[in-house]
């Protein structure tokens, strides 16, 4: 009887354990515009992903609201209206309230953790590995890297240990909080130690190389021992995903086999994600597969370029695991796919491509065509997604155009094995006006004018470009306003 008695007691803080509780975050962020929009992260399954997130209207006072229900400790993700991104570590049942500031940032976290939260807060939390570890680049020495890595966590866990030592943060917050930054210190070590191993497989193969290899080889596998990529306890920090892709091309790259054209090759035939999920699926499993899946095919579908095989492979996904949570953040940007197929198989005369637009060098020569007439030049490409962004605003445009009498030139600056694409891009976004697919000679010349250089290392272009001219084919503005800020109603020409 003591036994069952004993039981029946602890049950309800069992079960109490295992349920989802309420957890509210609220905030004010001041000097920000009425409904602004922030976003965080949703926590399915514990992960933490830009692209799996949430939207929260903030209010003309400033103020949001997010709630969700937690059975764990989860860290989320807040960006947008702030110039960085923050991270904030929950815990199920509690509240939390945030004073953040639009140009200085975070001011002040309110709840349980308070000191650990702001210390999480004044640390580094980039959205990209790579931001951070490509300061050790030039570094061949590994032992070096390591020591420096070393030396910069050993002083941050200094600063955990002392806040967990005087009870000032929770054993289960200490915990999170641990398994986060361990994986940020081991991407940041695993990345260049990637980048230098990639450099070896562009040069013919000599002893001394092979010997250099090797060391790369086992200089990751000892980073990957400490945290192995299908531990499923793992996968709560915001930097497993980069800590993973690192993981698969190290094992990709290690084998007898790898050859550098393999991306090309499998990309011409258009089964390039294929390939790299297949790729995937011979190093993780579980949930670690299931997250790794779900967040390559939202990467992969968000770049709209519209690559057919994503939808094959969504549908894939959807029979692998019929009740992800990932699915929803997914079908959006999958459906978008589907309706890009449809539109580029509908007619479209209201692109009118100029005579011999491939022999064409220059600016001047792009323009003759048009001589007689203000011209609005859009430089873009298929693979610039702000480009793409600014052509939901074309409708507003073409209005403010014609009352001038302009006319539109669109110059595609994409290289030639994407010409198709930049064909049906012209079809999906309806791109009404003259286009040019420039060749290497116009593109170079263009970097050359936008970058007021003959350098060839210091040329660039940024785009979108938008450049104004006149009816004598001179530039009237090298730096014309965007559609999005002329819709706005700022004036076209100064």
């Amino acid at each position: 009887m003591k036994r069952i008695f004993t039981a029946f007691i602890f049950a309800p803080l069992f079960l109490a354990g295992c349920m989802k509780q309420e957890t509210v975050v609220t905030g004010h962020i001041s000097g920000v515009l009425e409904d602004s929009l922030l976003f965080v992260t949703n926590p399915i399954y514990g992960t933490s992903y830009a692209g799996f997130a949430d939207t929260l209207h903030v209010d003309m006072n400033g103020g949001f609201t997010w709630k969700t229900n937690l059975r764990e400790p989860v860290l989320v993700n807040l960006r947008g209206i702030v110039k960085r991104n923050y991270a904030l570590l929950l815990e199920p049942g509690e509240q939390y309230h945030l004073e953040m500031d639009a140009e200085e940032g975070m001011q002040q976290i309110s709840g349980q953790n308070e000191k650990g939260s702001m210390l999480y807060a004044s640390l580094p939390n980039p959205w990209h590995i790579q931001e951070v570890a490509r300061s050790y680049m030039n570094d061949t020495s590994l032992l070096s890297i390591r020591e420096k890595i070393d030396k910069l966590q050993q002083d941050e866990m200094a600063k955990w240990k002392d806040l967990a030592d005087k009870q000032e943060i929770s054993p289960a917050f200490f915990k999170l909080s641990q398994t986060e930054r361990n994986f940020y210190y081991a991407a940041m070590e695993a990345f260049p130690s990637l980048m230098q191993l990639y450099s070896l497989t562009r040069n013919s193969e000599n002893d001394s190389l092979l010997r250099r290899k090797t060391v790369l080889i086992e200089h990751l596998e000892s980073i990957y021992a400490q945290y192995p990529p299908n531990d499923e306890s793992l996968i709560v920090s915001s930097f497993w995903p980069d800590y993973v892709y690192y993981y698969i091309q190290y094992k990709q790259i290690s084998q007898p086999n790898y050859n550098n054209d393999s991306i090309r090759t499998f990309q011409e035939r258009g089964i390039l994600h294929t390939w790299l999920l297949g790729e995937a699926q011979k190093y993780l499993k579980g949930k670690a597969l299931e997250y790794y899946t779900a967040r390559y095919l939202f990467d992969a579908a968000f770049q709209q370029m519209f690559e057919k095989e994503l939808i094959t492979l969504f549908d894939q996904f959807k029979k692998d695991y019929p009740r992800s949570e990932y699915t929803w953040y997914i079908q959006p940007h999958i459906d978008k796919i589907i309706r890009y197929h449809q539109a580029i198989s509908q007619p479209f005369e209201e692109a009118v491509f100029l005579k011999d637009y491939e022999s064409m060098n220059t600016l001047e020569e792009a323009l003759k065509p048009l001589r007689g007439k203000k011209v609005y030049v859009d430089v873009w490409a298929t693979w610039c997604g702000p480009c793409k962004d600014e052509f939901k605003h074309n409708g507003e445009l073409k209005k403010i155009l014609e009352k001038d009498d302009i006319r539109k030139l669109y110059i595609s600056i994409d290289r030639k094995n994407n010409h198709q694409q930049w064909l049906d891009n012209i079809k999906y976004y309806r791109l009404e006006g003259y286009h040019i697919h420039a060749d290497s000679v116009l593109s170079s010349n263009l970097m050359k004018l936008f970058s007021k250089t003959d350098d060839i290392h210091k040329m660039m272009i940024a785009i979108p470009w938008y450049i104004l001219i006149d009816e004598e084919g001179n530039i009237l503005e090298e730096h014309a306003k965007a559609p999005s800020d002329l819709v706005k109603g700022e004036r076209l020409s100064e």
